[in-house]
C-alpha cells in the first residue's frame, strides 16, 4: 500500500473526512471544510460557517447531504452538489462540542454524540421540524457555564436570512446515555436479527451501547461493558464490532454472543480511526501509525516511519484517506484484493495502473550524458519494453551507439471493425502505391501512427528539491519527480490511451511508439538507430508527441512551432600553464578577459544579434500576425491592456517564439574554480543560438563562426606581438537541431484540437514556443510525414527545474484527450474542418514554412512559457 497523492491544509489538523463521488470533505481544526476534487485532487471550495473545530462529517447519500458536527454546537447541513449551506441544526442546551454523528436514512434520522454525555437526534422530514425565528433561538444562546462552547459567537454574526435554522428538542434528546463524552457513533445491525437499524454509541466511559432505532428515537438495548478506557471510533464486520481505544487497544465483540472476544494491541498510543472492509481492518494511532490487519487479526502492513497523529480515515474507492495532525489528507492506494468491497463506480481501473507504472518508472535515473548513469537509462528502457509488452504491445529495443542509450520501440495493431478504419489520413491526397504499412499488418492499408518521446530525464541537484527527485510523490493535485512532465507521464497517457482502445477493440490505425534515451543529451544516435532499423517502422501518417507545455495554468494550447538550437563553445587557449596574478599580471594575455571582450559583442545595447546577415533570412512579420499575437495576449491576460501594455507583451511574447536570439549561459576558466589569484591559461564560454523560419541551421552556424573568429582578429593590433604569441579561438559547434514549424491546418491538429476541446471544454489556443526538440523536423524529413505537439502540462511545470511537477487532472485528462485524438483521426470529416485558430495562423505557415527541415542532432534547453511585463 503506497501514498501517492496528499493535501496539505494550512494550519489547521484534520478531523474529519467524508468523500462522494465528486468530491473529497475534510473538516479541520480551524473551523472550515474543505472541498477537494475526488478525481483530480484540486481545491473546490472552503464551506464556512462554523466558528469551532469540526469534529464529524456524515453523508446523506439520498438527499446528496453532507452533515458537519462542530465544537460550536452546531450542526450544518451542506448540499453536496452546489456546496452551499442548505440550515444550521442547534442542538439542545449545555451541550458542549458535538463530538461525533451516524445517520440514518430508513429514518431520515442524524444522531450526535455530545460532549455532555447525551445524544441527540434530528430528522429533517419530520413534520415537526420547522425553521426557528432568531427570537425562538434566543434561549441557546447563551454559553454553557461548564462546557466552553462557542454557540453565542454564531448568533454574534448576522444570521443568513437564505439558511435555515432547527433546533434539537427536548424529547429529541437522550440525556446521561454514558458517564463520559460520546465519542464515537456507529449505525449498523446486528446478526440474525434482520436489517432492523441499531445505534452503537461508545465512549470514556468504557463502555459500548446499543439503541435500538426508531422513527420516534432510540431506546436502551443492551450495553458491551469493559474496562474504562476511551473508546474513540468503532466498525463494524461480519457480526464483529471492532472498538478503538485508549492505550492502542482494538477491542473486538462477538455481536451474537455479547462477549469480547480479544483485546488487541495494536499500536503504541491511542487507537484513534477504524474502518473496515471484510477481510481487512484498519486501523490507525496517535502514534503516527497505520495498520492492515487480516482475518486472523495479523498484521499484513504498517507505515515505515511515524507519521503525525492520525485523527480520522475512509475508505473511498481503492483508497484507504486518512486525516492527521500534521495538517495532511493522503491517500493509500489499495489492491483491489485488500479493499474487500468492489471498487467505487467513479474509481477507473486504468487510472491507477497509468500511476503505478509512473511511479514505478520514475525511480530509475535515467540521466542521459553520464556513464554513472547508463545502466539506469537501460533498465528504465527495459522496463517501458516490459509495461508494452505487458500491455498488448510488440516491443523491443533497438541498439545506440556505443555508450548510448537503447530506443524503445513497441507496436499496437489496429483491431477496430473496419468501419471504424479510415483508409486515408494523409492530409490532401489519396494513399499510393509508395505508402508502405507497418510490416505483418493485417491489412495493407492500415494507416500508421508514430508516437514519439524520450525516457531520458535532466540532471537533478537533489539539494534544491522538496523530496527525493527519483520517487514520485503527490501533493494538492500534483505529481512531483524528475520526469513526471518531461517527458515519462506524456508517454505513459498516451501508451494508456492506445491500450484502452486496443483493449475495447477501438484502435482503427496501427500504433508504433519510438522512445530514444539519449533526448536530453541531443539526441545523439536517434538518426542512424532509426536508419539502422530497416523494415521495422512502417510509413506513418503522422508523427504524435507530447514535449511542451501550455502558456499558462488554465488555457489548454496546442504547439505548432519551436525554434531550433546551435550549441556552441567559444574557447581561447594559451601556450602555458596557469599563473600568478601578483607575478605575471599585466606582463601575459589573459584568456578570459578576450572571452568576455568576445561574448560582450555578440549582441548590441538593443539585445540584437550582431552577427552580420543573421536577420536576413528570417520570415518577416505579417499583419496577420499582428493580430493573432494580440489576441493571445489578451486571452492570457484575460484583463483590460493600455496599448502600450499590449505592445509590449506582444513584443515580449515574439521575442520568445518568433524571433531568433543568443544566450550565453556560463564561462568557465582552467585551473582551481575557488582560487581567485590565479590567471587561467584557457577560458571558454557556453554559447547557444536560438534560430527560426527561415533561417537555414547550417549557415547561421557558419556565420557565428566567421563573425567570433573576425572579432578575436580584431582584439590583437593593439597588442604587442610578445603578448599575443601563443594565444589561439576555438570555436566548437556542439550540436544543433533545426526549427519546426506545423501545419496547422491539415486533418491532424484539427483532430487534435476538436479532442481538446471535448475534453477541456474550451478550444485550444495555438502556441509556438522557444525551446527545442530536434528529433521532430528530422523525423517528419525521414518519414516524409507531419507532426502534431499536444501539450499537457502547465507553464508551472519545472521541467529541468527543481520540484518538477504534472498536475493529476492534466495527465489523467491528457489520456483522454490522446484518445478522442485517436478516435478523430479515424474520422473522414476531420480532413476538411478548418478551425478559426488554425485560420489566424495559416498564413504565417505559407509564408514561413518553405525550407525543408535538415537532418540534424538535437538538443533541447527548457521552453518558455508565460507572460511577464
Amino acid at each position: 500500500m503506497q501514498c501517492y497523492q496528499s493535501l496539505y491544509h494550512k494550519d489547521h489538523s484534520v478531523l474529519s473526512l467524508a468523500a462522494t463521488q465528486e468530491y473529497i470533505f475534510c473538516g479541520t481544526q480551524g473551523s472550515c471544510i474543505h472541498a477537494w476534487g475526488a478525481q483530480d485532487f484540486l481545491p473546490k471550495k472552503v464551506l464556512t460557517g462554523h466558528t469551532g473545530s469540526v469534529f464529524s462529517l456524515v453523508l446523506d447519500v439520498g438527499h446528496h447531504t453532507l452533515y458537519s458536527a462542530s465544537g460550536d454546537g452546531t450542526v450544518r447541513a451542506w448540499d453536496t452538489t452546489t456546496l452551499t449551506c442548505r440550515f444550521v441544526l442547534h442542538s439542545g442546551p449545555n451541550v458542549g462540542d458535538i463530538l461525533s454523528l451516524a445517520y440514518c436514512p430508513q429514518f431520515d434520522t442524524l444522531f450526535m454524540g455530545c460532549q455532555n454525555t447525551s445524544i441527540q437526534w434530528f430528522s429533517p422530514s419530520s413534520p415537526d421540524s420547522r425553521p426557528k425565528s432568531p427570537k425562538e433561538l434566543e434561549h441557546i444562546s447563551q454559553n454553557s457555564k461548564f462546557f466552553d462552547s462557542a454557540t453565542s459567537q454564531t448568533f454574534a454574526l448576522e444570521l443568513d436570512p437564505s439558511v435555515e435554522h432547527y433546533v434539537v428538542f427536548d424529547n429529541n434528546i437522550q440525556p446521561h446515555s454514558h458517564y463520559g463524552h460520546v465519542y464515537s457513533l456507529l449505525l449498523g445491525s446486528l446478526p440474525n436479527q434482520g436489517a432492523d437499524p441499531v445505534l452503537f454509541s461508545g465512549s470514556g466511559d468504557g463502555e459500548v451501547k446499543l439503541w435500538s432505532v426508531s422513527a420516534s428515537g432510540i431506546s436502551p438495548l443492551r450495553s458491551l461493558k469493559g474496562d474504562i478506557t476511551n473508546i474513540f471510533a468503532m466498525t463494524l464486520s461480519e457480526g464483529l464490532l471492532f472498538c478503538g481505544c485508549q492505550d492502542g487497544l482494538i477491542k473486538i465483540w462477538d455481536l451474537e454472543t455479547n462477549q469480547m472476544m480479544l483485546r488487541l494491541k495494536a499500536h503504541s498510543d491511542d487507537v484513534l480511526t477504524l474502518v473496515s472492509a471484510y477481510p481487512n481492518l484498519y486501523s490507525a494511532s496517535a502514534d503516527g501509525s497505520i495498520k492492515i490487519w487480516d482475518r486472523n487479526f495479523q498484521c499484513l502492513w504498517e507505515t515505515d516511519g511515524p507519521e503525525g497523529i492520525v485523527l480520522t480515515s475512509i475508505l473511498s474507492g481503492p483508497y484507504l484517506v486518512t486525516g492527521s495532525s500534521d495538517q495532511v489528507v493522503k491517500f493509500w492506494h489499495l489492491p483491489e484484493h485488500a479493499l474487500g468491497v468492489p471498487p467505487s463506480p467513479h474509481s477507473s481501473l486504468t487510472r491507477p495502473a497509468l500511476l503505478t507504472t509512473l511511479e514505478k518508472w520514475i525511480t530509475y535515473s535515467s540521466i542521459s550524458g553520464s556513464p554513472r548513469y547508463q545502466h539506469d537509462c537501460r533498465r528504465a528502457a527495459r522496463f517501458l519494453k516490459t509495461t508494452c509488452e505487458q500491455l498488448g504491445a510488440e516491443s523491443r529495443l533497438i541498439p545506440g551507439g556505443y555508450g548510448q542509450n537503447p530506443l524503445v520501440f513497441a507496436r499496437f495493431r489496429a483491431n477496430a471493425p473496419p468501419d471504424l478504419t479510415n483508409l486515408s489520413l494523409h492530409p490532401g491526397r489519396a494513399p499510393s502505391a509508395t505508402d508502405s504499412p507497418s510490416p505483418g499488418s493485417k491489412n495493407a492499408e492500415t494507416p500508421t501512427v508514430l508516437v514519439y518521446g524520450h525516457y531520458d530525464v535532466f540532471s537533478v541537484d537533489e539539494s534544491l528539491w522538496d523530496s527525493p527527485p527519483f520517487e514520485m510523490h503527490g501533493r494538492d493535485g500534483f505529481l512531483y519527480g524528475r520526469g513526471v512532465t518531461d517527458d515519462k507521464g506524456p508517454i505513459l497517457a498516451m501508451l494508456y490511451a492506445v491500450f484502452e482502445l486496443h483493449q475495447a477493440q477501438e484502435l482503427a490505425h496501427n500504433v508504433e511508439f519510438l522512445i530514444e534515451g539519449e533526448e536530453e543529451n541531443g539526441s545523439v544516435g536517434l538518426k542512424e538507430a532509426v536508419q539502422g532499423a530497416g523494415g521495422l517502422f512502417g510509413r506513418p501518417s503522422v508523427i504524435l508527441l507530447s514535449n511542451s507545455y501550455w502558456i499558462g495554468e488554465d488555457l489548454p494550447c496546442l504547439t505548432y512551432g519551436l525554434r531550433g538550437a546551435i550549441h556552441s563553445t567559444i574557447q581561447v587557449i594559451c601556450d602555458r600553464k596557469d599563473v600568478h596574478s601578483g607575478v605575471s599580471g599585466g606582463a601575459v594575455v589573459e584568456p578570459l578577459q578576450i572571452v568576455l571582450k568576445l561574448v560582450s559583442q555578440l549582441v548590441d545595447d538593443q539585445g540584437r544579434v550582431s552577427i552580420p546577415e543573421f536577420y536576413d533570412s528570417v520570415a518577416p512579420p505579417q499583419r496577420v500576425e499582428d493580430t493573432y499575437y494580440r489576441q493571445i495576449v489578451q486571452r492570457i491576460e484575460n484583463r483590460p491592456l493600455d496599448e502600450a501594455e499590449l505592445e509590449k507583451l506582444k513584443a515580449r511574447l515574439m521575442a520568445r517564439w518568433r524571433f531568433p536570439s543568443l544566450t550565453v549561459h556560463k564561462v568557465d576558466v582552467s585551473g582551481p574554480q575557488s582560487n581567485d589569484s590565479i590567471i587561467p591559461h584557457s577560458a571558454q564560454a557556453s554559447v547557444s543560438l536560438r534560430v527560426v523560419p527561415n533561417q537555414a541551421i547550417d549557415t547561421v552556424a557558419a556565420q557565428f563562426t566567421e563573425h567570433v573568429q573576425r572579432l578575436f582578429d580584431q582584439l590583437f593590433p593593439g597588442l604587442s606581438p610578445a603578448s599575443a604569441s601563443g594565444c589561439r579561438l576555438n570555436v566548437t559547434i556542439r550540436n544543433t537541431a533545426d526549427w519546426w514549424l506545423g501545419d496547422t491546418t491539415n486533418a491532424y491538429f484539427q483532430a487534435a484540437e476538436q479532442a481538446i476541446t471535448n475534453q477541456w471544454g474550451t478550444k485550444p489556443m495555438y502556441i509556438r514556443e522557444g525551446g527545442t526538440i530536434g528529433a521532430v523536423p528530422w523525423l517528419e524529413h525521414h518519414f516524409e510525414s507531419s507532426a502534431v505537439n499536444i501539450p499537457l502540462g502547465q507553464s508551472s511545470d519545472q521541467a529541468h527545474l527543481s520540484n518538477e511537477r504534472i498536475r493529476l487532472k492534466n495527465l489523467l485528462k491528457g489520456k483522454e484527450v490522446m484518445k478522442d485524438f485517436f478516435r478523430g483521426i479515424g474520422q473522414p470529416q476531420a480532413q476538411t474542418s478548418v478551425s478559426e485558430n488554425s485560420a489566424i495562423v495559416s498564413p504565417m505557415v505559407a509564408a514561413t514554412n518553405t525550407n525543408e527541415a535538415t537532418e540534424s542532432n538535437s538538443a533541447k534547453p527548457d521552453s518558455d512559457a508565460g507572460l511577464e511585463v
